[in-house]
């Protein structure tokens, strides 16, 4: 079981994702063999994550098997006992609900991860999810509010020393400013 675990990382961090799946769904085909329920669902929960990333870099991040794979490892999630891996996968359904154009559920996915980031000390985590809330707020109308949530994820990510999302959430700030008219010109 750990042997195609361990070949579905090594095919994902080649790229190699459809050779991830194929190993992700023999391994996730073998769990039932697993006795103990924990070591199970732990296993389970990696190999659930995994999937989600090869599914969304094959399907694209609207596909139904890529909730699929993230809404069970939440569920995985809720049974051990949260862990650091919520993130990952609450960042996964968030994206998930975007692309479907389900923004108020995209909102409150980022909204939980939100929480779960504060309450664990996950800067980087919480920096990101700032920021898409922030834009999940914008899409729905609610500008201001967004345009604030996206400075402070910015702001989070620069004290943090984190370069993800440059220059991609600048100029997402900027578009959105520039739509509300609070964008200066020169």
């Amino acid at each position: 079981m750990t042997y195609l675990g361990q070949a579905a990382e090594t095919a994902l961090r080649r790229s190699a994702y459809q050779e991830a799946i194929e190993h992700l769904n023999k391994g996730l085909a073998q769990l039932p063999a697993i006795p103990d329920l924990p070591e199970r669902n732990q296993q389970e929960l990696a190999l659930q994550i995994m999937l989600g990333a090869a599914l969304t870099a094959t399907k694209g991040y609207a596909a139904p098997e890529v909730e699929h794979a993230y809404a069970r490892a939440r569920e995985l999630c809720q049974q051990n006992g949260e862990s650091p891996q919520l993130s990952i996968i609450l960042n996964g359904l968030s994206r998930f609900y975007v692309v479907r154009g389900e923004y108020q559920t995209a909102h409150e996915q980022a909204g939980e991860l939100i929480k779960f980031a504060s309450d664990q000390g996950l800067l980087l985590w919480l920096a990101w999810a700032m920021s898409t809330r922030g834009r999940e707020l914008v899409r729905q109308g609610v500008r201001e509010e967004g345009i604030t949530q996206i400075q402070q994820g910015l702001t989070d990510h620069r004290a943090i020393g984190s370069h993800i999302g440059r220059p991609y959430q600048p100029a997402h700030l900027q578009k959105h400013m520039a739509n509300m008219g609070s964008l200066k010109k020169d």
